[in-house]
């Protein structure tokens, strides 16, 4: 198993995927602690991610808040992610009609806005 190879390597040799997974596996096991401790002072990130856990391990409370304020932001990204792409569709038809009025061929319009050329054929015949 990998997880077991990386625990057995010395710090300064572990790729961060190293760091991170005997982190997320071992973390809260105080028979790793003198590793954890080794890897904290190797890498940052590593130091905010248990003091991290440490504030939101304390009570359920802050468990919930945490986890409700992650979904938020996730949710929120998702929500921009989600705003661009239906934007980026909106442009490209808006210049797929645009290029219908000036009487372009259709395979030209669908390689010039990325659009299918089933829904530039669309176009054309509500057009």
């Amino acid at each position: 198993m990998k997880l077991d190879k990386a625990i057995k390597k010395p710090v300064d040799t572990m790729t961060g995927e190293d760091f991170w997974s005997i982190f997320f596996a071992y973390g809260a096991d105080s028979k790793y602690m003198n590793l954890l401790d080794k890897m904290i002072a190797a890498k940052e990130e590593i130091k905010m991610a248990k003091e991290l856990l440490q504030t939101i391990s304390r009570d359920e409370n802050e468990r919930a808040r945490f986890r409700a304020r992650r979904k938020f932001q996730m949710d929120m990204e998702h929500s921009l992610i989600v705003a661009r792409d239906e934007g980026e569709v909106a442009k490209a038809t808006m210049i797929a009609k645009n290029l219908l009025e000036m009487d372009l061929p259709i395979e030209q319009i669908s390689k010039a806005t990325g659009l299918a050329r089933e829904k530039i054929e669309r176009l054309h015949k509500t057009e």
